[in-house]
C-alpha cells in the first residue's frame, strides 16, 4: 500500500475517533473505509478494468475481442448477461476475484500468448451484467462492483447512446470518478461517417452537460475489430500507471471524507473574551452585587451604621436565560450533532446557578468602617476643642486679645482642614472598598465562567475544527495525487 493512501485511510479513521458520536455516518465510513483498504490490499499489482453496458450494447464481443477469445458469448443466450465475467493477464488474480465474487474467469500467460499481450500484464478486465437488465440481480451485481474499479469503459451502441438509465442513474452520480471513465461508442460499422461523427458530437454533448467532458470517447466494432487497437493501448497505459490502485483507494477516501465533512460543516469561532464579559456583565446583575457595591460606598463614606447589602442567590430563570444565551452564540451554525456536543458540554441550570452563587460568596463584603477618616474626625474635634480651652483659658488668664483670637482662629482652621481630610478619606475609601469588591468579585465570576462555559465550549470547538480539517487536508491530499483521465492512443 503506498504510504500516502495508508497515511490517509488513518488520518480519516483518527478523524472519525476524535469526532466520535458527532459523527453519525462515523460507524458506516469505516465499514467503507475497511472495503476499500480490503481491495487495495488484495489489488496489489492489478488494475481492474469494468466494461460497463447495456443489454445490445456490444460488450461481450468487445469484451472477446481484447481478450482475443470467445470467453464470452455474444448473443441472446451470453451467459455474460446473467453473472460477471473476468480475464486476467500475466498474473493470477484469484484472491482478487474472490473478494470480487466473480467466479466466471480466464486467465492468459502472456509469456505464452504473442507479444501484443505483454503490456496488459496486471490487467484485470471485467465483462459486467447488463446495467438495464430487467433481471434485478443483474443491476445489483454493476452497483455492486463499479466502486471497484479502476476505470469504468462504457459500451454504447449508436441506438441506445443516450439511454436516461445510463446517463441518470449512473454517469450524473459518478462524476467524481471522470478522471477513470472511458466512453465507447460500439458498432460503429453500422453507421455512415456522417453519422458517426454525429453521434460522438452528440455523446460529447451529453458528457459535457453532466460535467463529464473531459471524458474520452472511442469508436470501436468488435466484430470487425476496429478501434481495438487504440482501446487495448489505453488499457495498457492503465495498466503502466503506478497509481491505478492508489488512485482507486484516494477516490474512496475522498467519497468517504466528503461525506463526513457535510456532517461536520465549517468551522466555528468560539465565544470571544467580549463575549466572556458580557456574560459575566449578566451574572453581576443577576446577583445584585452592583447593588452591594453601591451599599458599601454609602455606607462608608456618609459614616452609616447599620449593614451592608448582601448579595442575591441568582434566580434560576436569569441563570438559565444566561446560559442560553452563551450557548447560542457557541453553536451558531453548528450541524445537530455538534451544537448537541455544545449543550452536553455546559452546566445544566442549577449547576450553573451553584457555581455562580459559589463564586460571588468566596468574596468578602468589606467593613463600613473607615479607620484613617475616624481617627481624622478625632483629630479634629480635638482640634476644636483646643481652641475652645484656649478661648476659656486666656480670658481667665487676661491674655492679650490677639493671642486669644490667633490661636483659635488657627485651632479652628486646624480642625477644618483634618474634616476635610477625613471626608476626602472616608470617600476614597468608599469608592476604593466598592469597586474592589466589585472587581474582585468580577474576577471570581470569570474565573468560573471560563471553567463552565467558555472551556468545555472550546474543548468541543476545537474538536469540531480538529475533525474538519483532518478530513479536508486528507481530501485535498488525495484530490492533488491523481493522475489525469486516461487518454486514447
Amino acid at each position: 500500500m503506498g504510504s500516502d493512501v495508508a497515511e490517509s485511510f488513518a488520518r480519516v479513521r483518527e478523524a472519525i475517533a476524535q469526532a466520535g458520536a458527532e459523527l453519525p455516518a462515523g460507524p458506516q465510513a469505516l465499514r467503507e473505509l475497511e472495503e476499500a483498504e480490503s481491495r487495495h490490499r488484495r489489488t496489489g499489482s492489478h488494475t481492474v478494468v469494468a466494461l460497463v453496458g447495456g443489454t445490445g450494447s456490444g460488450k461481450s464481443t468487445l469484451f472477446n475481442a481484447l481478450t482475443r477469445s470467445r470467453f464470452a458469448d455474444p448473443g441472446p443466450a451470453r451467459p455474460s448477461t446473467r453473472r460477471a465475467s473476468a480475464c486476467a493477464w500475466g498474473v493470477r488474480a484469484d484472491e482478487l476475484l474472490d473478494f470480487l465474487g466473480v467466479e466466471r474467469r480466464m486467465f492468459l500467460d502472456t509469456l505464452l500468448e504473442r507479444e501484443g499481450q505483454r503490456p496488459l500484464d496486471g490487467l484485470v478486465l471485467l465483462d459486467l451484467p447488463d446495467h438495464d437488465s430487467v433481471e434485478e440481480h443483474h443491476s445489483e451485481q454493476v452497483d455492486r462492483l463499479l466502486p471497484d474499479a479502476d476505470v469504468l469503459i462504457w459500451v454504447v451502441d449508436p441506438q441506445k447512446y443516450a439511454d436516461h438509465i445510463l446517463h441518470e442513474l449512473y454517469l450524473a452520480d459518478l462524476r467524481t470518478r471522470a478522471d477513470a471513465m472511458v466512453m465507447v461508442l460500439n458498432q460503429v460499422d453500422t453507421l455512415d461517417p456522417d453519422g458517426r461523427a454525429a453521434i460522438v458530437a452528440d455523446i460529447r454533448r451529453l458528457l459535457a452537460e453532466e460535467g463529464l467532458g473531459d471524458v474520452p470517447v472511442l469508436e470501436t466494432c468488435g466484430l470487425s475489430g476496429a478501434g481495438v487497437p487504440a482501446l487495448r493501448e489505453l488499457l495498457a497505459d492503465a495498466v503502466a500507471a503506478e497509481s491505478t490502485a492508489d488512485r482507486t483507494a484516494a477516490s474512496a477516501i475522498d467519497r468517504v471524507a466528503r461525506g463526513l465533512l457535510r456532517q461536520v460543516g465549517p468551522p466555528a469561532e468560539p465565544p470571544s473574551d467580549a463575549d466572556l464579559g458580557r456574560t459575566v456583565d449578566d451574572l453581576l446583575r443577576a446577583t445584585g452585587v452592583g447593588a452591594v457595591a453601591a451599599s458599601i460606598g454609602t455606607t462608608v463614606s456618609r459614616r452609616r451604621g447599620g449593614a451592608l447589602a448582601e448579595p442575591q442567590r441568582p434566580s434560576r430563570a436569569a441563570v438559565a436565560a444566561i446560559g442560553s444565551q452563551w450557548a447560542g452564540r457557541a453553536k451558531g451554525e453548528l450541524p445537530a450533532s455538534w451544537a448537541h456536543a455544545v449543550d452536553d458540554a455546559l452546566p445544566g441550570v442549577e449547576e450553573l446557578r451553584e457555581r455562580t452563587a459559589a463564586a460571588v460568596g468566596s468574596v468578602p463584603v468589606p467593613p463600613a468602617s473607615a479607620t484613617r477618616a475616624a481617627a481624622l474626625d478625632w483629630a479634629a474635634a480635638g482640634a476644636g476643642v483646643l481652641a475652645l480651652g484656649i478661648a476659656v483659658l486666656g480670658i481667665a488668664l487676661d491674655w492679650p486679645a490677639g493671642w486669644i483670637v490667633g490661636g483659635g482662629l488657627a485651632l479652628i482652621a486646624l480642625a477644618a482642614t483634618l474634616a476635610a481630610t477625613a471626608r476626602a478619606s472616608r470617600a476614597h475609601t468608599a469608592q476604593e472598598r466598592a469597586e474592589g469588591y466589585e472587581n474582585e468579585v468580577r474576577a471570581a465570576l470569570t474565573e468560573t465562567a471560563r471553567a463552565v462555559l467558555a472551556e468545555p465550549t472550546r474543548r468541543v470547538l476545537e474538536r469540531h475544527r480538529s475533525v474538519g480539517t483532518a478530513l479536508a487536508g486528507v481530501l485535498r491530499a488525495s484530490t492533488g495525487g491523481r493522475s489525469g483521465p486516461p487518454s486514447p492512443g
